[in-house]
């Protein structure tokens, strides 16, 4: 069952402190329940972060890959896309 653990803008912050050498952020939501990436709350990671983010969770399509590479996000990370393009 999900827990919430804190504002991901805060966990970002933490990060950056620490002076992390990459963050990956993965919504696992985002594919099970079929919604489109979160791009506003992707903007205000990619903005936060002071290394390289990379982002996965609900990418299908070229097309939203490119929006969030557009938004700051480093590398993106695809599977169940990747899976049933190969399928």
């Amino acid at each position: 069952s999900p827990k919430y653990i804190g504002d991901p803008i805060n966990a970002v912050k933490i990060f950056n402190e620490k002076e992390a050498d990459e963050l990956i952020v993965i919504d696992i939501d985002a594919s099970v329940n079929n919604v489109e990436p979160n791009y506003e709350l992707i903007a205000k990671l990619a903005a936060e972060c002071r290394m390289p983010l990379c982002y996965g969770g609900g990418i299908k399509t070229a097309e939203q890959a490119s929006r969030i590479i557009d938004l700051g996000v480093e590398k993106i990370s695809i599977s169940s896309a990747a899976i049933n393009e190969t399928a």
